[in-house]
């Protein structure tokens, strides 16, 4: 492999970086949608379901 002494990036890499550099902003947006639904859990229920959901069906 061989490193561009101007950007510091290895050069057989390169034709990648664009698509690499978008997966942090991906990965948080999920972390974020999937840490936001387990403090809610009512926000992964849409409508049609919640309404088969009988809580008061529990003992």
């Amino acid at each position: 492999m061989t490193i561009d002494p101007v950007c510091d990036e290895v050069v057989e890499l390169q034709p990648f970086n664009a698509v690499l550099s978008k997966e942090p902003a991906q990965v948080r947006r999920n972390l974020d949608r999937f840490e936001g639904a387990w403090r809610n859990p009512a926000s992964l229920m849409s409508p049609k379901r919640g309404a088969t959901v009988d809580p008061s069906s529990s003992s």
